[in-house]
């Protein structure tokens, strides 16, 4: 058996090595679909890493218009915020509860390009692979709230739907008894302002903001200085909002009074673009 191994080894060493950027590719969305490192041997992760940083760092075959159609965030949302920034190769993002560097990624395009940023997750030891995959970026773990006391996190059998909300974390088991609390740890929680006020570049502006953080979405909202950090594009999750029901959302009411209103919906996902000052 270890020597069938290694002959498929060798084959696949010489097809990386003949087609880089289809390697590049191929790994990263296998990473995309890999929810559990445990999942593959840790060897068979480091190689994945290895070549979707190549990826990272040249971009499609080394054209970044190459990959056009590529998204690897969850709705599309990457190719909506691609037709909105255009041919921009040098921007800046904060993606709030990004959950991993390549799968449901709503920046991970966007880094590809030549974009780098910051980076924010709650989920302890997120941070380990956004420092492999992304070392162009800032990298914080950290749970984003309004207040100061330490409060529980609950990390599920599905990563992606990790959440500070036990009565969100109760629905998901409801909805599907593959979604189980595996852990329940206390974070404290520090406010978007003062994560923005330390890791945000003197003088840089913010071009993207995603916020997707499982439910408390208005209160890291609540807890942005929207004076000071206004970022161009804002991407902001919407759970169960049909489109006649925009208008009427609280998240939707908040960030009209900060002078952003939405551009595009999609089926959780909402994007909004900021007018003049209130």
């Amino acid at each position: 058996m270890s020597g069938l191994r290694g002959w498929f080894r060798r084959i696949a060493d010489g097809a990386v090595r003949r087609f880089p950027a289809v390697a590049a590719r191929l790994a990263c969305h296998i990473l995309q679909v890999e929810h559990d490192a445990h999942r593959l041997p840790d060897a068979a992760v480091a190689r994945l890493e290895t070549l979707a940083s190549a990826a990272a760092a040249h971009g499609a075959d080394g054209n970044p218009a190459a990959d056009r159609q590529e998204s690897y965030a969850q709705e599309g949302e990457d190719l909506i915020v691609a037709r909105l920034v255009g041919n921009k190769s040098d921007g800046f993002y904060v993606d709030v509860g990004a959950h991993h560097p390549v799968r449901h990624s709503n920046t991970y395009r966007l880094y590809r390009r030549g974009w780098h940023g910051i980076n924010i997750d709650a989920t302890p030891g997120s941070m380990e692979r956004f420092r492999r995959l992304r070392p162009r970026d800032i990298n914080v773990e950290c749970l984003v709230a309004a207040g100061a006391e330490p409060q529980p996190f609950h990390v599920l059998s599905e990563p992606a739907l990790n959440t500070a909300s036990r009565v969100l974390a109760e629905q998901r088991r409801a909805e599907n008894p593959q979604y189980r609390v595996t852990e329940t740890v206390a974070l404290r929680p520090r406010t978007l302002a003062s994560i923005l006020g330390e890791h945000l570049p003197a003088g840089q502006p913010i071009d993207l903001m995603s916020v997707d953080v499982e439910g408390l979405d208005l209160e890291v909202l609540r807890s942005n200085d929207w004076k000071t950090y206004r970022p161009g594009i804002l991407l902001v999750e919407l759970l169960a909002t049909a489109l006649g029901e925009l208008e009427q959302h609280e998240i939707v009411r908040f960030l009209r009074a900060q002078s952003y209103r939405p551009i595009a919906k999609l089926y959780n996902t909402v994007i909004f673009t900021p007018g003049a000052l209130p």
